[in-house]
């Protein structure tokens, strides 16, 4: 989850890989890299939960984010791992980049793409991201269902939303450890309206030393079905080739916790959903 436009996205930077720890998408994302040289471009990246895990791999990835911070923890983890000369990465917002150059493969993961609420913003995103690709590129966007019900796979959900849960009740998600310091999250949700997720998270971090620094982050996230989803990208001169409803790759149905979008270029000629 990276959260684009948040004031308090910054201070999650020093624990972000901690806090941010789903690893239910990377075997999927992987299996799209393959063993082949290909061009990848992760956006948004944050601290580089998928940028790490696919720089394993034999191909050329340019990692994005917004926030400078992201990119510097990203790139102090890159160089520890050994991993800094198959990564580049860069500061950019994803409804207005530019890198000068196209991709194979973009991949927008796990529901950030909703973190654009406004709809102009997204049907921005999605023309850069159709800018950056290649002839026989794909984009794959990842988003959550959050019109789901109470018998969606839980596991493949956001771990920060329960469909049937209430709205406006504060429970405690939970404690980890990150650089010496205890950090604690208690999540607030809002899912009554039609278009918007609302999600507030209040963190504790302390180091047993000094006082504990509280701070509260605000997030919104755009509600999408198929049919509202696929306009968008039209819009935008994308054309779907094709929609999953998980990992696996089962067709969307009302009970997906998933929707999975595998998009090309508008006059492209392939035709494959998986590069």
């Amino acid at each position: 989850m990276t959260s684009a436009g948040n004031g308090e996205y910054n201070r999650r930077a020093a624990f972000f890989t901690e806090e941010y720890d789903d690893r239910s998408d990377l075997r999927f994302l992987t299996g799209l890299v393959g063993n082949r040289a290909i061009s990848v471009l992760d956006i948004p990246c944050g601290t580089g939960r998928v940028s790490m895990h696919i720089a394993r791999r034999p191909c050329r990835i340019w990692s994005v984010d917004r926030e400078p911070e992201m990119i510097r923890v990203l790139e102090q983890q890159a160089a520890h791992a050994g991993l800094r000369h198959r990564l580049k990465a860069a500061v950019g917002d994803m409804s207005e980049f530019d890198l000068g150059r196209r991709f194979d493969l973009i991949i927008v993961p796990r529901e950030a793409f909703q973190l654009l609420t406004c709809r102009d913003s997204a049907a921005r995103a999605l023309t850069c991201f159709a800018r950056h690709l290649k002839s026989d590129g794909r984009l794959v966007v990842d988003l959550a269902n959050f019109r789901v019900g109470p018998t969606a796979a839980r596991n493949l959900l956001p771990d920060y939303f329960t469909p049937d849960r209430r709205d406006g009740i504060r429970i405690y998600d939970w404690t980890r450890f990150s650089n010496g310091r205890r950090i604690s999250r208690w999540r607030t949700q809002d899912n009554a309206s039609n278009d918007i997720f609302r999600l507030t998270l209040d963190f504790v971090s302390a180091d047993g030393i000094s006082a504990p620094d509280a701070f509260t982050a605000k997030i919104g996230f755009r509600k999408y079905d198929k049919g509202q989803f696929l306009g968008l990208a039209r819009g935008s001169s994308l054309v779907c080739i094709g929609a999953y409803g998980d990992y696996d790759l089962n067709p969307i149905s009302a009970t997906s916790p998933r929707m999975l979008f595998f998009l090309r270029k508008s006059g492209s000629s392939s035709k494959g959903a998986i590069p």
